[in-house]
């Protein structure tokens, strides 16, 4: 038996299973911890916390007398050891948005281009400094929520033909 079947919860992890032991005096397949002893622990329930590749760990319940755990008791459990895993998915994805987010945002702030994003209404939503830089601004923030029709030309604004075309892009966005 390999040391991590030893115990109830290791058993589930190997076996990627729930575990339920009735009475610890009676489970002597496992080794428990002196602190199940200790804290009189007398039966317990484990159930995998899943990941995308691997597990999370183990959720356990455990009680201080000897009682079954019922089917619906265990399959509480899954769901929350469900809940938890999700959890710590969505919150590895999160991360790598954000590192990913950091990455592409330094080379557009870095980028030697005046660079800007826009909304369907012509907000600048984005600029970054060259940009700024371009428009004679000191720093991007003073320009987002701006709309591009304020840095066109008078005579553009008054031109069907432009102001057409820069209608056409904004709605294609």
């Amino acid at each position: 038996m390999d040391a991590t079947e030893a115990t109830d919860v290791g058993l589930a992890l190997t076996e990627k299973r729930p575990v339920v032991f009735e009475n610890r005096a009676e489970a002597a397949r496992f080794v428990f911890p002196p602190w199940f002893a200790d804290a009189g622990i007398a039966s317990g329930a484990c159930v995998v916390i899943h990941g995308d590749d691997r597990p999370f760990g183990v959720l356990a319940a455990h009680h201080r007398f000897p009682r079954a755990f019922s089917s619906e008791d265990v399959q509480f459990l899954e769901l929350v050891a469900h809940v938890i895993g999700s959890a710590i998915s969505r919150e590895q994805v999160e991360e790598v948005f954000r590192v990913s987010e950091a990455g592409y945002r330094h080379i557009l702030d870095t980028a030697s281009e005046g660079i800007c994003a826009i909304n369907a209404e012509g907000q600048l939503t984005y600029v970054n400094r060259r940009a700024a830089e371009m428009l004679g601004y000191d720093t991007p923030d003073t320009l987002l929520g701006r709309f591009t029709l304020d840095f066109m030309f008078e005579e553009d604004r008054q031109n069907p033909s432009v102001l057409e075309g820069w209608k056409g892009g904004v709605q294609n966005q």
